[in-house]
């Protein structure tokens, strides 16, 4: 074996050793450290969602209030306002308030008045007794004293395969004295534009409210974050208006750190493999 043939395969031997290495330490060490870190922003991520979520939730409920708490509505609910929803409950109403459901029911549960926005058709239609009362029944077994002064309640739920917001709240004086008379139950779409405002928000790639069908895809509270080549995705069940963990959120959100040290050892790989033809080109130069 010739001279030159001894010192090009000692080079490429160190070369390929150098490079396997810096692989190893990049693929084992630092991909485990930059997952570390991202995971740690995107549960972050979450928690700011939820905070999101909640305050939500708090203006909804707040609106709802606004309506429920209102010696209007009060009076109506006991036979002396007659004209009440003819000169309140109109397609202005529903689309200024971003709603599709304001429906009044009595102390016992029973459905006084209510209308239902069709936004596809631009109209209303019945309201789904049957189905609604299911949400009161959820919130007078949470508040057993519906003859008192008592607070609202919101939750997030489904309707169909769309995901609404929905609120209850004692129908009360304007001043919040007097007996309650019954309830107001209000509910709210989240339309696929204010699923993209979130996730604008935030910066998601994607972001989708979904109804939870397997059991086993959730973790109660925790997220469940899954890894891929270029995107995390995260899987988070809350509570639903019922107290069920059957509404998730799914979010997907890029691998910045992770592709930013891709690109970076790719650079290092490349450094080397030029080093190593340039030296040896110089190597083989020298022997002759």
């Amino acid at each position: 074996m010739s001279l030159k043939t001894k010192i090009f395969l000692s080079y490429c031997i160190f070369i390929i050793s150098l490079i396997l290495l810096t692989i190893f330490i990049i693929h084992f060490t630092v991909r485990k450290t930059t997952e570390t870190i991202e995971e740690k922003y995107l549960i972050d991520d979450v928690g700011k969602l939820i905070n999101y979520l909640d305050s939500e939730k708090k203006n909804f409920l707040g609106l709802t209030k606004d309506w429920a708490a209102w010696t209007e509505a009060w009076l109506f609910m006991q036979g002396r306002n007659p004209k009440f929803i003819e000169n309140n409950l109109n397609l202005e109403t529903f689309q200024n308030n971003d709603v599709f459901l304001i429906a009044y029911f009595d102390i016992n549960g029973r459905l006084k008045k209510g209308l239902e926005y069709k936004e596809a058709y631009n109209k209303f239609i019945p309201v789904e007794e049957d189905f609604w009362k299911k949400f009161l029944e959820r919130y007078v077994s949470l508040y057993d004293r519906p003859d008192l002064k008592i607070p609202g309640f919101t939750g997030f739920s489904f309707k169909g395969d769309m995901p609404i917001l929905v609120s209850v709240h004692p129908v009360l004086k304007s001043d919040y004295t007097g007996k309650g008379v019954g309830y107001l139950l209000m509910g709210r779409e989240i339309k696929d534009g204010k699923q993209n405002l979130i996730r604008e928000i935030f910066s998601f790639l994607s972001f989708k409210m979904e109804k939870i069908s397997e059991r086993k895809e959730v973790s109660e509270n925790k997220p469940i974050i899954r890894g891929g080549t270029y995107k995390y995705e995260v899987i988070y069940s809350m509570e639903d208006f019922f107290g069920n963990h059957t509404f998730s959120i799914r979010i997907e959100k890029e691998r910045v750190l992770w592709n930013i040290v891709k690109k970076k050892s790719f650079k290092i790989i490349y450094i080397l493999s030029f080093s190593f033809i340039t030296v040896w080109s110089f190597l083989v130069c020298m022997v002759k």
